[in-house]
């Protein structure tokens, strides 16, 4: 029997404009998982480019540190980008265990500063071939 556990945490942007320029800004720090346009839109996907840990919370804090160090041209941008969420994704188990995590309170303020949402993914857990 498996657990339900924590896979991992996307950034996701969403816009009117180009994202490159935040992309540019962020390559040193964080994967490029995607970057171009998603229909009439821009989208950019991110995730850490270091394991920080398996905590939520740092890798919020690793973004939102990121962001405030955004250039102007960047984080005008940024602002005027209409989606802005932290995609936290878990495999769900089989087993009866309960699982718990936590979001911190200075987590949220740091969301609310950078005006970024939170959306939890559980993906369903596929037993491996006998």
């Amino acid at each position: 029997m498996e657990d339900t556990r924590y896979l991992t945490t996307d950034f996701e942007i969403m816009s009117n404009f180009d994202l490159s320029p935040i992309c540019a800004a962020f390559c040193e720090d964080a994967v490029v998982l995607y970057n171009g346009k998603w229909g009439r839109h821009y989208k950019a996907s991110f995730e850490t480019s270091n394991e920080l840990s398996n905590d939520v919370n740092d890798i919020i804090s690793h973004f939102y540190e990121l962001i405030i160090a955004l250039e102007d041209k960047q984080k005008e941008i940024y602002d005027t980008s209409f989606l802005k969420i932290f995609d936290i994704g878990y495999e769900s188990g089989d087993s009866n265990a309960c699982f718990f995590t936590e979001i911190r309170e200075t987590t949220i303020k740091m969301l609310y500063e950078i005006d970024a949402k939170i959306g939890i993914t559980i993906y369903p857990h596929i037993a491996p071939p006998v």
